[in-house]
């Protein structure tokens, strides 16, 4: 979505707070902090939740000159964007060392969730995590534990939708039915 960002995103949040909107998140101020105590942590685990269509990256990954102690004989540094594996191409086994996969592969291809621009994202991934960071927000910012209890419940809803939405207009895999909230729901 064109023109938004970061405070556009934390603005939305205040604003089911009813709290005042922000300039910037560097202009101090309990909002502001709030703001940038969350952020950055809420967006990472809404986009780790789901394969979204906006976050799924490709690469090809660069391996590195030293040979792994642990018994496989390449090691590949991770994308700094990189915060989900969905998929390693290559058939063989594999493991992550921190920012590093380890694997007998000669070279390594990855399906992963990285970090993108909120202006990337839907309007309903937007939504959710708008709800996302005003759960997490809600008990500094107001002292409410009811209110802090319907950002939660708000959140579910719309981060239901915009799986489903995202499922639904994306390449023809069904994404939902393997996505961590739909799993950790048992469905």
């Amino acid at each position: 979505m064109a023109g938004v960002s970061d405070v556009t995103v934390c603005n939305l949040a205040l604003g089911h707070l009813k709290k005042n909107r922000i300039q910037s998140l560097g202009e101090g101020g309990e909002n502001a902090t709030a703001c940038n105590d969350f952020y950055d942590q809420v967006v990472e685990e809404v986009l780790s939740e789901h394969e979204w269509s906006c976050a799924t990256k490709q690469v090809k990954l660069a391996r590195l000159s030293e040979t792994p102690i642990s018994g496989y004989s390449y090691k590949y540094e991770l994308p700094a964007d990189f915060l989900e594996m969905r998929k390693v191409y290559e058939g063989y086994e594999w493991e992550r060392h921190g920012n590093e996969i380890l694997t007998d592969a000669e070279s390594c291809t990855i399906k992963y969730t990285g970090r993108v621009l909120e202006s990337r994202m839907d309007r309903l991934l937007i939504g959710a995590i708008g709800f996302k960071l005003a759960w997490y927000m809600a008990l500094r910012l107001t002292g409410k534990k009811a209110v802090k209890d319907d950002m939660g419940e708000q959140y579910l809803y719309t981060i239901g939708l915009a799986m489903g939405s995202d499922a639904v207009t994306s390449s023809g895999e069904d994404s939902f039915a393997g996505s961590k909230l739909w799993a950790n729901e048992g469905r």
